[in-house]
């Protein structure tokens, strides 16, 4: 029996719905084969993705995404090392989930170079990461804004057109506590920036992402250690340039996050994948709305 599909979906119709969204840290080679029920949006951050698209095999770098639309046989992988972001969206309720959605009177294209865009693609689908497991009224809404701003930032990219996005408070705060690793930052300066109390910003912050704010930096200063030590820095002058009192201050605090001895790691080759990630929500797997039980795409 043929599939009930509506002819197209504008902007001013769409009913965007999240399925699931993800953000993926993998080093052996995989390739999926699976059906999706509607949009699937891939956001590259570091590797290669190949896939399946309407028009044959299409390859996705840092700073691209992949627009894959239904097929009756979904396919996509990678080679090597990869982190992506991933995100499911219907944009009309079923039966007819599966219609394409027309932007500007086409449908996405299979790859956009996302450019300048990247930024606000990412923080969309991290939003996504945030606030999709969350129930009440304020997720929901976060939810929609989030979905909204890809596609705002996928048409912004494909006119090469500016996106006039303001940062808002949340991403301001991660990006001070992300910046100038090396230096001293104190709760109290943090809140002075914000224009709140110490003890405030502690609470919200902890709120928000799980985590309180002076750990969110101690896992970005971490995790830049990490990378220092894959390129060959000796342990000491990691530890001076993040301004650990010694190294081996250093090395217990390390060894605290990621399971291993700073010289283990180099002997390794690197991190465990889910112990490099600087995000505060859980890597590799998907994260669904409250109380979903029903499977979102068929595996092939």
């Amino acid at each position: 029996m043929p599939e009930s599909i509506a002819p197209t979906i504008d902007i001013a119709s769409m009913r965007p719905q999240v399925d699931f969204a993800a953000l993926w840290e993998q080093h052996d080679p995989v390739w999926y084969v699976y059906r999706v029920p509607s949009h699937q949006f891939l956001l590259v951050e570091s590797g290669l993705l190949r896939a399946k698209g309407m028009n044959g095999e299409v390859r996705a770098g840092p700073g691209e995404m992949l627009c894959l639309r239904r097929l009756p046989r979904n396919e996509y992988g990678y080679d090597g090392p990869v982190r992506y972001w991933e995100c499911h969206l219907s944009f009309t309720p079923v039966p007819h989930e599966a219609a394409p959605l027309l932007i500007e009177g086409s449908p996405l294209p299979d790859r956009i170079v996302l450019g300048d865009h990247a930024g606000s693609a990412r923080s969309a689908i991290e939003t996504l990461c945030l606030e999709l497991d969350r129930a009440g009224d304020l997720a929901r809404l976060r939810i929609v804004q989030a979905a909204h701003g890809l596609l705002a930032a996928a048409v912004a990219a494909l006119a090469r057109k500016p996106l006039a996005v303001v940062p808002d408070r949340w991403q301001h705060l991660r990006q001070r506590l992300e910046a100038n690793l090396s230096e001293p930052l104190s709760l109290e300066e943090l809140a002075a920036s914000d224009g709140v109390g110490a003890d405030h910003l502690g609470r919200a912050f902890r709120r928000r992402f799980g985590i309180s704010p002076m750990a969110y930096r101690n896992r970005a200063r971490l995790s830049w250690a990490a990378s220092l030590i894959s390129e060959g820095l000796a342990v000491k002058e990691v530890a001076h340039r993040l301004g650990f009192a010694d190294a081996s201050t250093f090395a217990r605090a390390f060894r605290h996050q990621f399971g291993l001895a700073p010289n283990e790691m180099r002997i390794a080759g690197g991190p465990p994948p889910a112990a490099t990630s600087d995000v505060p929500f859980p890597i590799n797997r998907h994260i669904r709305p409250p109380g979903s039980g029903s499977q979102w795409f068929e595996w092939r």
